[in-house]
């Protein structure tokens, strides 16, 4: 995904609605946040940012963020 020059990150956005279906998207944003919990729609989600122009790879796949994903995903369905 290729973001305008104006805008500085690529944010993928993965929203579990339970713990094996999940919706993968992608934006592009000026400032990179993170969400973890969707008040609105009641679903958990981890967000993951990177510079825009490394979106379509080594950004979106760091070891860390795919091990620490499934563990804060296990936390919430334990706290809902």
């Amino acid at each position: 995904m290729r973001c305008p020059a104006m805008v500085t990150y690529c944010m993928t956005t993965r929203t579990y609605y339970t713990p094996i279906k999940m919706k993968v998207s992608k934006s592009c944003v000026p400032s990179c946040f993170e969400t973890v919990y969707d008040g609105y729609s009641k679903h958990a989600s981890t967000t993951v940012c990177c510079q825009y122009d490394l979106c379509n790879g080594a950004g979106l796949n760091a070891p860390g963020t795919l091990t620490l994903a499934p563990i804060l995903l296990a936390t919430f369905w334990g706290l809902l």
